[in-house]
């Protein structure tokens, strides 16, 4: 817990392979221009997989870290350009799910609000309110 707490602040002082994930494990991000699965990975940070849909048409407002990064997808091969996606050709690690959800919708968006697994939880729902609530309980005050 500590790991990955420490990995969604931007610590990355643990590295470890990740684990093979169980179906639950497994988020989505969809909408009629992109399809996409990956999962968040014990460090924080989140991996899209090959197969996944990008939206082809960026957002005005999509400018930046994360357009230079889309971009640098495309010039390298990472993202193909389908009839009218882009389709990632591996599977990609990205440092946070809002990297990763700001590179397929082609916009700004929050990747912990808008991954959401197969009974629509989100990962916010699923790992950090979840996380929140474990350290919680695990806080002791003494008078």
């Amino acid at each position: 817990k500590v790991e990955f707490l420490l990995g969604t602040l931007g610590y990355a002082i643990f590295e470890s392979l990740s684990k093979i994930p169980k179906e639950r494990d497994i988020y989505s991000l969809s909408s009629k221009s992109y399809e996409a699965s990956g999962r968040l990975l014990e460090n924080g940070e989140f991996v899209v997989y090959q197969g996944s849909k990008a939206r082809k048409t960026e957002t005005q407002s999509f400018t930046g870290w994360a357009q230079r990064a889309r971009q640098r997808f495309i010039h390298d091969g990472l993202l193909i350009e389908d009839e009218n996606s882009y389709i990632f050709s591996q599977d990609q690690v990205f440092k946070s799910p809002s990297a990763a959800a700001a590179t397929i919708a082609a916009r700004a968006i929050n990747g912990w609000t808008a991954w959401r697994d197969k009974d629509g939880k989100t990962l916010d729902e699923r790992v950090r309110q979840a996380l929140a609530v474990s350290v919680g309980e695990n806080i002791k005050v003494e008078d």
